[in-house]
């Protein structure tokens, strides 16, 4: 019997059918673990039951495995009437089931050809991106004198990213997923949809690709640098950290919305074109005041090879951030216990 059995079994017979007497009370009762029990996974299990009032009630068993002694807690909540009490346990609860469903992989996915070849198709659909978005921005800065920050440079700046993306995502998306991108790759593992294991093949795939990308347009126009991303004049980091959470949170929102959901049906055909016009839109909007990256290789590309390290933190921080923030809300609001998909139990 594992540990984990053995603490079902502790729990199922200290629990005893209990009397609602106050819809407006919460009840506990605990019971200390073995000392030797104190680095047990978090469980938690629960039931749906009525009060004699007609009220749903939730019957929750929790082991918080924190410290030596953890008590299990045999709590009872209205949840038409909710305390300050009963939502704190509501969003403990709802924070570890998140949690639960977030994958490490295991050392031998290293070296899995699909693993290998879904990080490949990355750098590749990387590659392409980076080269024809940064690309754009070079060609118009020849073609008009360096006139890249006007509002036509703007808008062929979005357009080239927009049709770049929906090439990039389209000839990944049945190897790899399409992720393009290193923030949604950090919202799929918080949502359970990939293995830290394979989420680091991929953003080191991914930054690769960015970096050669750039290499690639130094080399093929004659040296030409490639422009670092950097904050307009009179925009400060907070000011950029925020507009990057807020658009990157829009972009894997929308990756949540037609990409991953499993309701998603038919709308899934049109997934890298609403990825692309989300980015198209979100250059529109945030990239005469910090270039509007949602992207991290994007960024760390041209950093790299022009060697522009000016508040780059900014462009690492905020993507993920908006990512995590976009994966939890559609994963715990609209995707749900119910119909998440949870990984196969080989790629723990």
């Amino acid at each position: 019997m594992t540990r984990r059995q053995n603490i079902g079994r502790q729990a199922s017979k200290s629990h005893q059918p209990s009397t609602w007497q106050d819809g407006n009370k919460l009840e506990a009762r605990q019971l200390a673990l073995p000392d030797n029990d104190r680095w047990l996974p978090i469980v938690h299990i629960v039931e749906f039951q009525m009060s004699p009032d007609g009220n749903r009630l939730f019957r929750l068993l929790i082991v918080l495995t924190l410290s030596l002694g953890t008590p299990i807690y045999n709590c009872h909540y209205d949840t038409n009437q909710k305390h300050p009490e009963q939502k704190q346990l509501i969003f403990l609860v709802t924070v570890q089931m998140a949690i639960n469903r977030i994958a490490v992989g295991s050392a031998a996915e290293f070296g899995q050809a699909d693993a290998l070849k879904a990080a490949l198709a990355e750098f590749i659909s990387v590659l392409i991106f980076v080269f024809a978005g940064e690309g754009s921005g070079m060609a118009f800065n020849k073609l008009t004198d360096s006139a890249s920050t006007t509002p036509a440079g703007l808008v062929a700046a979005a357009l080239a990213h927009a049709f770049a993306l929906f090439v990039a995502v389209s000839i990944a998306a049945n190897i790899s997923g399409g992720h393009v991108n290193p923030a949604v790759t950090f919202g799929a593992f918080i949502g359970g949809h990939i293995t830290f294991v394979r989420t680091i093949l991929y953003w080191i795939a991914q930054l690769i690709g960015a970096v050669v990308a750039c290499l690639l347009l130094k080399f093929a126009t004659g040296g030409l640098e490639t422009s670092a991303f950097s904050l307009s004049s009179g925009v400060s980091v907070w000011n950029a950290l925020v507009l990057e959470i807020v658009i990157t949170f829009g972009l894997v929102y929308t990756v949540y919305a037609t990409a991953v959901d499993p309701k998603k049906g038919s709308i899934g055909t049109i997934a890298p074109i609403a990825i692309g016009f989300i980015v198209g839109a979100n250059i529109l909007v945030a990239g005469a005041f910090d270039g509007a990256s949602m992207n991290p290789a994007v960024s760390f590309g041209p950093a790299v090879v022009s060697w522009t390290w000016d508040n780059h933190w900014v462009y690492w921080l905020g993507p993920f951030i908006g990512a995590a923030i976009a994966a939890v809300v559609y994963e715990l609001i609209f995707i749900g216990p119910d119909t998440h998909e949870q990984l196969p139990t080989a790629d723990y």
